[in-house]
């Protein structure tokens, strides 16, 4: 990694330090009480700069989603250097992030879902334009309708 990455530093959400870092990210600080009340996730700084890199969320257990991965995002400046995935990689280990829905055009986040052992599934989500619905293959229901397997 470049020097400006050196010193990327994972914060769990929610906490006080990591709402603070999302109330000056504008799409975040829009819903930011709905991610306190029923999300878990965390964030990631560049503590040499002291800005937001980026944020994965998943809907608490006490949603009747519980485990749909929220968000993902990532600055573009910080992409390419194995964040996003480590976002996804620990939204599913230590959030327990099962499933997501994609836009179809959004193919960067594709192919770093589909490596993550995500696929796509045919369901009423899927269905609507412009978005696909993802789940990891080990959440899998014998009744899933598979649209997309990546190859081995």
């Amino acid at each position: 990694m470049i020097h400006i990455f050196r010193n990327i530093r994972t914060i769990d959400f929610p906490s006080t330090e990591a709402i603070e870092y999302l109330q000056h990210d504008a799409e975040c600080a829009s819903y930011l009480d709905t991610l306190v009340s029923d999300c878990v996730g965390e964030v990631l700084v560049n503590t040499d700069l002291d800005e937001l890199v980026g944020y994965a969320f998943v809907y608490n257990k006490k949603h009747k989603y519980s485990g749909f991965i929220f968000n993902v995002f990532l600055y573009e400046q910080y992409r390419g250097y194995g964040l996003g995935q480590k976002l996804v990689s620990d939204i599913i280990h230590k959030y327990n992030g099962v499933d997501l829905t994609v836009d179809k055009d959004n193919t960067h986040a594709i192919e770093l879902y589909l490596k993550n052992d995500f696929v796509i599934v045919q369901n009423e989500i899927s269905d609507r334009e412009g978005q696909y619905y993802m789940k990891l293959k080990s959440e899998l229901d014998k009744d899933d309708i598979v649209n997309y397997q990546p190859c081995s």
